[in-house]
């Protein structure tokens, strides 16, 4: 009845041990998912202002462009109605 026991005991103190490792196992591949996870969905600030001022620009550069054509149509529009 004692070895019985004691096999008992071993073999539960075993799997628990099993258990934990695989715990611990899953909740270190959790980590590391989420933290994969958050570096590609994460904002970069740097990158994100760097876009922000080259369409910046670029909307400058439009507006420019723009006001040319209006003064080339506003030019051709006076000198249609002289």
């Amino acid at each position: 009845y004692q070895g019985a026991y004691s096999q008992l005991v071993g073999l539960l103190g075993s799997q628990t041990r099993s258990a934990q490792i695989t715990a611990e196992a899953q909740a270190s591949l959790q980590t590391q998912a989420q933290a994969s996870r958050d570096s590609i969905s994460g904002v970069n600030l740097d990158e994100e202002a760097a876009n922000l001022l080259r369409f910046q620009q670029a909307y400058q550069a439009i507006a420019q462009v723009i006001s040319a054509a209006d003064t080339t149509f506003q030019t051709l529009l006076s000198a249609i109605g002289r």
